[in-house]
């Protein structure tokens, strides 16, 4: 998603391929990267990234070792 500020990244899927360079050839915007849940085809490229969130209610042990730059936010309801 490319908004007028930032853009976003939903999901880094298994990270086979160079997705910052991709992104950076789409735009150059700020960049957030969120996983929309904790299965390795949403979250194995998170390590090609500096900073991925994840709610913090589907951060397990197994992703913080994977990528120790996942930030487990709470979502608000």
């Amino acid at each position: 998603m490319i908004g007028s500020d930032k853009a976003m990244l939903i999901d880094t899927s298994y990270g086979l391929t160079d997705m910052p360079q991709a992104i950076r050839e789409i735009t150059a915007l700020p960049l957030l990267v969120v996983n929309t849940h904790g299965h390795i085809n949403h979250t194995h490229g998170n390590n090609l990234f500096d900073t991925v969130f994840l709610s913090h209610l589907d951060n397990r042990g197994d992703l913080e070792q994977a990528c120790d730059r996942i930030l487990a936010v709470e979502i608000p309801t």
